[in-house]
């Protein structure tokens, strides 16, 4: 809220003062109803999975008043409007469904395989588009679990990992307002989810005894823009390495 009077840069010269306040209420709810599943099928393998359904509803209202004259001095209320009130007011509504699972394949302990796939059905995107998919696929060797005869004093535990992945976030409540203003104007905006790409490799290392630790990871993403307009999307291209050093000088 901002009043005064005389002071506010969008006051009008002459009149008594003036105002502007601003509300806004944002209502977010989630529900989820999951399975989960843990199977020793042998005595090799493992198997562990996640299955579920989930709904997002979100609400967003907003509403502003702006007075730049008023009629006396002190009192800030649009019925002591000298000239007349900006006056807005927008309710924004969002809701996704979605579908998921996952799955963990270990074998032997030192090899593991994890899978996933999401797919959401959100009401920004128009009628007849289809869901959007979210899968993802990642594994893991425990190195010095298949080759117990490379652990030494020094090398405690080392593993290779690598994934690839699909991953996405619907449109913002601010952001289905501004949809849902373009469609009115006719202007010509559609509505996508914001996808990454992603993929990365990485070495993971325990040494002396779990007094140190290394991790390095090569990455590489692609992030596409959520609005779709005349001019085309963007795209966001980001890669490099990470290194981490851990260390436990004393125990």
């Amino acid at each position: 809220q901002e009043w005064a009077q005389g002071n506010l840069l969008f006051a009008t010269p002459g009149y008594a003062g003036a105002f502007t306040m601003q509300q806004t209420a944002w209502n977010d709810n989630n529900t989820d109803v999951a399975a989960t599943l843990h199977e020793r099928v042998n005595r090799h393998l493992v198997i562990d999975g996640l299955a579920g359904v989930g709904r997002r509803s979100a609400k967003l209202t907003y509403g502003s008043q702006h007075v730049s004259g008023l009629t006396v001095p002190g009192v800030y209320n649009v019925a002591n409007a000298s000239l007349p009130p900006a006056l807005v007011n927008s309710l924004s509504l969002l809701s996704v469904n979605s579908l998921y699972a996952s799955t963990t394949l270990t074998w032997n302990g030192w090899w593991t395989l994890d899978g996933s796939v999401r797919q959401d059905r959100s009401s920004a995107r128009s009628a007849g588009a289809s869901a959007t998919l979210f899968p993802s696929v990642s594994s893991a060797v425990v190195l010095t679990n298949l080759f117990p005869s490379i652990r030494s004093r020094v090398l405690d535990y080392a593993k290779v990992r690598a994934g690839i992945a699909r991953a996405g976030a619907d449109l913002r409540n601010d952001q289905s307002a501004i949809l849902a203003g373009s469609q009115a104007l006719n202007v010509g905006l559609t509505a996508n989810p914001e996808l990454t790409r992603s993929a990365e490799v990485g070495l993971d290392l325990g040494l002396l005894a779990g007094r140190a630790g290394v991790d390095v990871t090569y990455y590489r993403e692609g992030t596409r823009s959520s609005f779709v307009g005349t001019s085309g999307a963007s795209t966001i291209v980001n890669a490099g390495v990470e290194a981490g050093l851990n260390v436990t000088p004393i125990q």
